[in-house]
């Protein structure tokens, strides 16, 4: 098997977990509704997460030492969590890939180029960062979950897209 096919199999599978994740939690009286699952789980992979919420709170949660492992596989093999197991990264793949597919290869290396405008995600991060640190103090408070990818995902399918599924009869959630 090659990498590239594994890669997807695993951005594949990571996708449907979150889905699954944001299914199980709905409230219900069914079996598999609330049963236990670890829904928080990839949010606890988010090492933003436990830092923002260890700047705001001063605390650091047992299930945030799940960012650990991610930045530990980070410095070790990359940018394997973006590319392997985060749903966003993989959604955000595959829509560039639509965006692109008919693009011959020089333009799409062009497209993938590093431009200066890209410098200003890194203010923001700063900003949301020093926002969590003065929280504690009362004047900041957190923000980084309106931006970070994984929360961002998770709350744009159990927010958005499972009621449009089950409101077009797609899925049955509601008791």
């Amino acid at each position: 098997m090659k990498i590239r096919t594994a890669r997807r199999i695993s951005q594949l599978f990571f996708v449907v977990l979150l889905v699954w994740f944001c299914t199980v939690s709905t409230l219900g009286d069914r079996f598999w509704q609330l049963r236990g699952w670890p829904v928080n789980w990839l949010l606890e992979l988010d090492p933003l997460a436990g830092i923002a919420t260890l700047l705001a709170t001063r605390t650091l949660y047992d299930g945030l030492l799940w960012g650990l492992a991610t930045v530990a596989l980070t410095i070790v093999l990359g940018r394997v969590f973006c590319g392997w197991v985060c749903p966003f990264g993989a959604m955000h793949q595959f829509v560039g890939w639509l965006g692109r597919r008919r693009l011959r290869s020089k333009l799409q290396v062009e497209a993938n180029r590093y431009r200066p405008a890209q410098r200003i995600k890194y203010y923001v991060l700063a900003a949301f960062l020093a926002s969590a640190a003065l929280a504690p103090l009362g004047a900041g408070t957190l923000l980084t979950g309106l931006l970070d990818p994984l929360p961002l995902v998770q709350r744009s399918v159990g927010l958005v897209l499972l009621p449009l599924a089950e409101r077009c009869g797609a899925l049955a959630l509601s008791p």
